[in-house]
């Protein structure tokens, strides 16, 4: 018997929505596969939804194929239409990729377009644009802890900012730290 081959989305499901964030292929039971994915901690897929919470994830297929080919070809399709590579968490266009030796740069979580004084930014969701008169911080750092988003802090340059979001989010997922001690732990290196 020949091994069917599913595509399938990752949604996420955030403020009554629900938002695809990754697409693939597998011929593996679809809870199994999501499982996989969770359980991979070196992926932006499995960083992201540690981050955020399993339980606010879903996986759904979203066709069956008898050869992989057809698949692969349906994924990449896929990604195009649901614009998981551009606001999303699939590393390449074509949805296809086996690790960071395809060449494309690997993305560290989902992330979305700001202008910042009249440049455009692609950063990850936990940094946003802050735009204070008083002062001349422009970025705003929180991340998603227990269900709730929790401010670390207010950087003046994309690159601090972006430092900051990911060594802290690094810190929680990859590390098991408490907020408040990954908020302390980059308190202290500023």
């Amino acid at each position: 018997m020949k091994k069917l081959t599913r595509t399938y989305v990752i949604i996420e499901h955030l403020d009554n929505q629900e938002i695809p964030i990754y697409v693939g292929s597998t011929s593996q039971v679809l809870r199994k596969r999501f499982n996989s994915h969770y359980n991979n901690k070196q992926t932006a897929v499995s960083r992201y939804i540690r981050l955020e919470g399993k339980e606010n994830f879903e996986i759904r297929e979203l066709a069956v194929f008898n050869t992989l080919k057809k698949a692969l070809d349906h994924e990449a399709k896929m990604v195009m239409e649901l614009k998981t590579f551009e606001n999303g968490l699939n590393q390449t266009k074509n949805g296809q990729c086996n690790g960071p030796a395809f060449g494309e740069k690997r993305k560290t979580g989902k992330t979305r377009t700001t202008i910042i004084d009249g440049i455009e930014y692609k950063l990850p969701v936990g940094v946003y644009s802050f735009d204070n008169p008083k002062s001349h911080q422009k970025l705003r750092v929180a991340v998603r802890y227990n269900k709730k988003y929790k401010t670390i802090g207010y950087y003046s340059t994309v690159s601090e900012a972006v430092e900051i979001y990911n060594t802290v989010t690094d810190l929680i997922v990859n590390q098991n730290v408490t907020l408040i001690a990954a908020k302390n732990a980059v308190t202290k290196r500023i």
